[in-house]
C-alpha cells in the first residue's frame, strides 16, 4: 500500500496437520468506493516435534535431492517409509510428483510405509 494513509493488514493462519490452501479476500471503502482483493495463501503443515514423531526422528527427513537404495527408511511428513527391493527401488529417486513417500501418486510403487 502506498499513501500516508496506509494500513498494515495482518493475517494469522491455523495450524494444520497437512497442507492447506486458503483465499483470503479484502475489501476496502471510503463509505462510497470500495475495492477487494484476493490472494492465494499456501500454508505448510505443522513441523513435527520429537514428541509428535516417536521414533520417526531418528531417520533422516526425505529429500527430493537425495538418493535412496532399497532398504533405506526417511521420515516424510512424521512417518517412516522404507524403500523397497529391486525393482522398485529405481523408483525412489524418481519424480517427487508421483514417488514423495506418503504424497506422491505412486508412492507405495516405490515405498512401503512402516
Amino acid at each position: 500500500m502506498t499513501g500516508d494513509d496506509k494500513a498494515v493488514v495482518t493475517f494469522t493462519a491455523p495450524e494444520a496437520a497437512t497442507a492447506k490452501q486458503y483465499e483470503v479476500s479484502l475489501t476496502v471503502s471510503d463509505g462510497e468506493l470500495s475495492s477487494t482483493t484476493s490472494y492465494l495463501l499456501n500454508v505448510k503443515a505443522k513441523a513435527a516435534t520429537p514428541s509428535d514423531e516417536g521414533t520417526s526422528g531418528s531417520y533422516p527427513g526425505w529429500s527430493a535431492n537425495d538418493k535412496y537404495k532399497e532398504g533405506d527408511i526417511v521420515n516424510n511428513h512424521g512417518k517412516l517409509f522404507q524403500c523397497k527391493p529391486f525393482p522398485y527401488s529405481g523408483w525412489c529417486n524418481n519424480s517427487p510428483t508421483y514417488y514423495e513417500p506418503g504424497a506422491g501418486l505412486a508412492w507405495s510403487d516405490a515405498w512401503t510405509a512402516l
